[in-house]
């Protein structure tokens, strides 16, 4: 029986595993996430990773893969989520779960 992937928060600590994760992304779903193509993920991911007030989670599979990434960032203006799901994983409700968890953390205000 396979258990569903655990969402936990995710960081710098993280970025081999982070990177991994994209480079198994097809580009078509790299251009659904970040609206364009996109160079290594060693040259954004940590800018992304750090900025100020942001929070981040990843599903990791039963072997501690991580397997999507869900980003809550705040701006001037307002908030952003956004959600990367490994091809793999897509269609099984996943980034519905994840997208829940990162909506939780926007309702608590912040991290």
């Amino acid at each position: 029986m396979r258990r569903e992937p655990r969402i936990t928060p995710t960081d710098l600590g993280d970025l081999a595993r982070l990177v991994a994760m994209h480079r198994r992304c097809s580009p078509q779903s790299v251009w659904s996430r970040y609206h364009r193509a996109m160079a290594d993920p060693r040259t954004y991911l940590p800018t992304l990773l750090s900025r100020p007030g942001s929070v981040h989670l990843a599903a990791r599979d039963t072997i501690g893969r991580i397997v999507a990434v869900g980003h809550l960032m705040p701006d001037h203006t307002g908030v952003e989520a956004a959600l990367l799901v490994e091809d793999s994983w897509q269609g099984r409700g996943l980034g519905t779960r994840l997208l829940r968890h990162v909506g939780h953390h926007a309702l608590a205000g912040g991290p």
